[in-house]
């Protein structure tokens, strides 16, 4: 396990020059962002489904009309929120299975259909306040770094939180863990070129319909990359290009209203996870702001709305939030300070052994490569920063 080091001093030398005004990411990152030359990422974002949102997801006419209807109805519909595609190969799963199988992947109105009621469920699950979800203890929670379009490690996860259960289990007071799912899209595994993880997206948001107060999708930077157009250069490969590519190919004449359905699940993620805890509260997020962009980071954005603002490249709270990196004990003791945690648990920065810890209190996972991890945590008796950091399952020796 790698511990991070630094001192407060550098971090308050940071602060200071942060208002400097900054260029992005050097082409020599692992994944730098690359802002369009005409962004015009103000659209509507962050509000709740209304008529009027609708109208701006969906201006196209050829977009099927029942993804439209779909923000603006199923509040009133909880029928269409409990029916359950049944697989081609249904008579191979157990009664009433919790599954991501049924979902038909080559279908465009079966994957607009299951983003569009995940949205739903990140808008409306009674554990989102403001910008976050929020829940207490007790109960079991399931922390996890990125996972960068890994399939066999979500199904993984899926089972580590008990959402492999079936419907009935499930009802009758079956354990299920909090889980938390970011930076699902992107991998490394390309076909001819092209990225075809808006499956893995499509999967978190049937989970999230599924699981609503269980299942927290949380905004990371690359899929804020891919709604915005500001792509990102991963080990040569431009990723958002590719994802667009993906999603062409297999939709063809459907890939506009895919691609907003897409957008709309996005714009529906709470940029963190916060646990409350009888040992202090639990901070679960994609990334944090670094030092440098604390001057012009706001850092009430954890108890308000998300803003249209909020999102913009180099300038928006939640943008400066996701693409944080290197943070320091400086960093994390004032935003302790400012948001009352006790430990943070975060992804994006690569770790070889899957795990490192940032003192006073932070740890950093990934869950997307071969030595992976993820954290398992008693929300009732949650571990100090170092005790997390030797209590994490990898990947590999849960096959």
């Amino acid at each position: 396990m790698y511990v991070a080091k630094s001192t407060r001093a550098d971090y308050w030398a940071r602060v200071a020059r942060s208002s400097i005004p900054r260029e992005g990411g050097r082409p020599d990152q692992p994944d730098s962002p690359q802002t369009p030359p005409n962004s015009q990422f103000t659209s509507v974002l962050a509000t709740r489904p209304t008529a009027a949102h609708a109208a701006v997801l969906h201006p196209a006419a050829n977009i099927p009309s029942y993804s439209v209807a779909s923000l603006t109805n199923l509040a009133s519909s909880p029928a269409h929120l409990s029916r359950r595609r049944p697989p081609d190969n249904a008579s191979s799963f157990p009664a009433n299975a919790v599954t991501t199988s049924a979902i038909n992947m080559t279908d465009a109105q079966a994957v607009i259909d299951v983003l569009l009621e995940g949205t739903f469920a990140n808008h409306s699950a009674a554990c989102r306040r403001g910008s976050i979800d929020l829940v207490q203890s007790p109960g079991r929670l399931i922390a996890t770094g990125d996972l960068h379009d890994n399939p066999r490690h979500l199904a993984t996860l899926i089972s580590a939180a008990g959402m492999d259960q079936s419907a009935t289990e499930v009802e009758s007071g079956g354990d299920v863990a909090h889980l938390t799912l970011h930076e699902l899209i992107h991998g490394d595994n390309l076909m001819s070129g092209m990225d075809l993880s808006y499956r893995m997206l499509t999967k978190a948001a049937d989970l999230k319909r599924r699981f609503p107060e269980h299942v927290h999708t949380l905004l990371a930077n690359h899929e804020l990359a891919q709604i915005s157009g500001a792509g990102i250069v991963k080990d040569g490969v431009r990723v958002v290009e590719a994802f667009n590519k993906g999603v062409e190919y297999v939709f063809g004449s459907d890939y506009d209203a895919v691609t907003e359905a897409i957008n709309a699940f996005v714009r529906s993620m709470p940029l963190a996870l916060r646990c409350r805890t009888p040992r202090g509260d639990i901070l679960c997020a994609h990334s944090l702001p670094t030092a440098m962009a604390m001057g012009r980071f706001d850092t009430t954005i954890l108890s308000r709305e998300l803003t249209p603002y909020d999102y913009e490249p180099r300038t928006g709270s939640a943008y400066l939030m996701v693409w944080g990196r290197h943070y320091d004990g400086g960093l994390l003791e004032d935003l302790v300070e400012r948001w009352g945690i006790n430990l943070f648990i975060v992804g994006h920065e690569k770790c070889d052994d899957g795990v490192m810890l940032v003192p006073p209190n932070a740890i950093v996972l990934n869950s997307d490569h071969a030595r992976g991890v993820y954290l398992p945590i008693d929300l009732e008796h949650p571990p100090r920063a170092e005790d997390a950091a030797r209590d994490v399952v990898a990947f590999a020796n849960t096959r």
